[in-house]
């Protein structure tokens, strides 16, 4: 929403197009003025700034402005559009007595970016009906708004989990997955190095029931030459996708997932600790898992191998936090092999145990098809 009218620092400049939509800029409370905003929450060195106005969502002119620059993207072919660094999902509080809102704070902040949101997609649905519009990070009010979201469920030790002795869960997959499509990205780099950071980052977006992504920050190269162990992983995402299991990782509903007794891979990131950068262990267990519902009521158990070692599984397969059926045929499929899923065993009543071992790097995911129906988690 911010609209940058002076690039302060490196590559410094003016844009006078800024000066266009001064209107409908979000209005300061003392001097009545367009709000100035300095960013730099890319750059903490300083090497650059960005002031910036603040589109208010409320103001006539801002809708037409989003608009067009959808036009301009559907010019060039692109139908994937995505709202950035507005996470708190509201515009800020505009003092204006001229864009049909009370001044100051109140709950049009909500509502008038929520109807931009929804303005912006009949827009773009109406030049494609291919088009989609995402949002960085996922807010609950805004799922009914949008297609999807750019999920970092990988994060450890920065915002929004920067806090001391924070660890993340998939929260929001839980509750909202079947209801929020995502697709994990931006920051679950590739790179040449074996970063078991790397490795961590694209198997939790497996884990998490997400598209897989991969960004390269310093140019195509690195994917050129990224490390065997994150292509394989991200390669092992895509097959498995193509197979049923999308109908759980896609679409399915996220059940209470297994606590496994697995040693711990030995993995660190580097964080800002005020002026310097550190490098700070991540607590991660060699064996990722996570536990499905799909659409018609089917089971499914995901494990994923992210240490360098084989790991030993020994699990007693059942239907988590779902009425269990009286008997499964059971099913897995493993990135090791090609040919699909592969039966397991037949009418049998569940727990089941399964004991197999985890090849480095493997992925291994098991379906349970229930001989009775069953009703979805509330």
């Amino acid at each position: 929403m911010f609209y940058t009218y002076w690039n302060e620092g490196r590559d410094a400049a003016e844009i006078p197009a800024a000066e266009q939509y001064l209107s409908s800029y979000v209005i300061d409370e003392q001097s009545g003025k367009p709000k100035e905003y300095v960013l730099n929450e890319s750059n903490p060195s300083g090497e650059w700034r960005r002031h910036s106005y603040q589109f208010c969502p409320a103001a006539p002119q801002t809708a037409e402005f989003f608009c067009n620059v959808i036009d301009r993207a559907h010019a060039i072919g692109v139908d994937v559009l995505q709202m950035d660094q507005t996470v708190s999902g509201a515009g800020g509080a505009c003092w204006s007595d001229a864009h049909g809102h009370a001044p100051g704070e109140g709950l049009y902040q909500r509502r008038a970016f929520w109807n931009l949101l929804d303005r912006m997609r009949r827009h773009g649905k109406e030049l494609s009906p291919d088009f989609v519009l995402f949002h960085e990070e996922p807010h609950e009010q805004l799922i009914p708004h949008l297609d999807g979201f750019h999920v970092r469920e990988y994060y450890e030790k920065r915002w929004y989990r920067g806090y001391p002795g924070a660890v993340g869960i998939p929260l929001f997959s839980y509750l909202y997955h079947e209801f929020a499509v995502g697709y994990g990205g931006d920051s679950a780099s590739l790179s040449p190095s074996d970063s078991r950071w790397n490795v961590r980052c694209h198997a939790l977006n497996l884990v998490a029931g997400r598209t897989p992504g991969g960004a390269v920050w310093s140019g195509p190269q690195n994917m050129l030459d990224a490390h065997p162990d994150q292509i394989a992983m991200i390669r092992s995402h895509c097959r498995l996708l193509k197979t049923r299991a999308k109908d759980f990782l896609m679409l399915g509903t996220m059940l209470h997932p297994y606590e496994l007794t697995a040693p711990q891979v030995e993995v660190a990131i580097s964080v800002r600790r005020g002026d310097e950068w550190v490098r700070e262990p991540v607590p991660t267990p060699a064996i990722l898992t996570s536990s499905w519902q799909s659409p018609d009521e089917r089971i499914g158990h995901l494990f994923v191998n992210v240490a360098e070692t084989p790991q030993p599984l020994n699990v007693d397969l059942d239907a988590r936090n779902t009425p269990a059926a009286t008997s499964y045929d059971g099913q897995v499929w493993r990135s090791t092999d090609n040919d699909g899923f592969r039966p397991l065993w037949h009418g049998q009543r569940l727990p089941k145990s399964l004991s197999t071992e985890l090849k480095p790097g493997e992925v291994v995911f098991v379906e349970l098809c229930g001989g009775a129906a069953k009703t979805a988690r509330p």
